[in-house]
């Protein structure tokens, strides 16, 4: 079959058996979860003037990949990924918008590994809630176009809410970028996380992955922002790198940020930015790396923001220098703390440099962490770990 529309005034829901190219429905009140297997090859919009109840494990993919599904609510989408995750997992564009709130439920975690299609737009998730969007348990989302993966547009991870976004039951938020290894996007490779209120979850991990020769024309942007108090149990981790791991440097063609805002910050475990280009890796804009908050900031297990632009690799052997083409920034309005170090590199011939390379942390209120920051362009392999990102 071609395609299924089901369409209603009132509430629309499907059940039985079914293999098609296309699924489109609108429902007047709400677009319930029904029973038996059915399948989109191509395509998924679902639209309710209410309430979108969409089971995960009614929409099998089995090898189908590629599928654009879009769905969107005048009030709430709930989400149970209990089961069969292949219509999210096997999809090139996700998108998401409720009125009101997202809710994910059931007992599981939600794990997407979307992979690089034919297509030369696409590798996208988008959620996007008129006030909260809580997780019963954890999100992991790797947006794979590592390897010989050739995005024109895409790989973009955007997670937005009004209100709060919380990840519950010990639930923890994992989204990457995983464009190493020869990965080309044209324009993307960015990862947004907007909360309006406060942002809970036991870690969280956020990273761009563009080493050993991947290339971005423009993107690699990794940003946290959160209205109200970002809490977690555990660590937070926000970063990006094109570091060398032994087949060339990752290339970045444009500026690279790396931003958490906050009004206040309250870490269990250890919390940590980083942007490197270390052996060899190349940004050829301004690159920030920049922690603010008009609140509090508590790490307890420490805190480490560093620019890293050493000549090592992963295993901290000297493979060649990074490159950034323009300073360090980072501008912020509030009180801060910065360093301004020195910097090395090796370009064929030992050159020193004074540059101001700034790592700033904005906090009005108090700050409780064991400090540790640095922009590193080390001459001595001793010197090199723990920036090795």
């Amino acid at each position: 079959m071609q395609g299924l529309e089901a369409d209603a005034e009132g509430s629309v829901l499907l059940n039985g058996a079914l293999t098609v190219q296309d699924i489109r429905s609108f429902a007047g009140v709400d677009f319930l979860a029904g029973s038996g297997s059915i399948t989109a090859t191509a395509s998924i919009d679902i639209h309710a003037d209410n309430d979108v109840n969409f089971n995960l494990n009614q929409f099998p993919e089995g090898t189908s990949t590629g599928q654009v599904v879009n769905i969107d609510a005048g009030h709430n989408v709930n989400i149970d990924p209990t089961g069969d995750q292949t219509v999210f997992n096997n999809a090139n564009i996700i998108t998401v918008n409720a009125s009101n709130a997202i809710n994910i439920t059931g007992t599981s975690s939600t794990m997407l590994n979307l992979t690089s299609s034919t297509n030369p737009f696409g590798l996208i998730v988008a959620f996007s809630a008129g006030s909260d969007f809580t997780l019963a348990d954890g999100l992991t989302i790797n947006l794979d176009n590592s390897g010989t993966g050739n995005l024109t547009a895409g790989a973009n991870i955007i997670l937005g809410a009004i209100g709060n976004i919380s990840v519950n039951n010990g639930g923890n938020l994992d989204l990457t970028v995983s464009n190493n290894d020869g990965g080309q996007i044209g324009s993307g490779g960015d990862i947004v996380v907007t909360a309006g209120k406060n942002l809970t979850a036991n870690s969280i991990n956020l990273f761009v992955n563009n080493r050993n020769a991947g290339s971005i024309g423009a993107g690699g942007d990794v940003s946290l922002f959160s209205g109200g108090a970002l809490t977690t149990a555990g660590d937070v981790t926000l970063g990006l790198s094109t570091r060398n791991d032994g087949k060339g440097g990752g290339i970045i063609g444009s500026s690279s940020e790396v931003i958490l805002t906050a009004t206040g910050i309250s870490i269990g475990g250890f919390f940590q930015t980083f942007v490197s280009t270390n052996g060899g890796g190349h940004i050829q804009g301004d690159v920030i790396n920049t922690v603010s908050t008009s609140g509090d900031l508590n790490a307890q297990q420490g805190i480490f923001a560093s620019i890293q632009d050493t000549g090592f690799g992963a295993t901290g052997n000297f493979i060649a220098g990074g490159r950034l083409m323009a300073m360090p920034l980072s501008y912020l309005a509030r009180k801060t703390l910065s360093l301004l170090l020195r910097r090395q590199e090796f370009l064929g011939l030992i050159r020193w440099l004074w540059k101001p390379a700034f790592i700033r942390t904005s906090v009005v209120g108090s700050a409780v962490m064991p400090l540790s920051m640095c922009s590193l362009h080390k001459t001595s392999v001793h010197l090199a770990p723990p920036c090795s990102r």
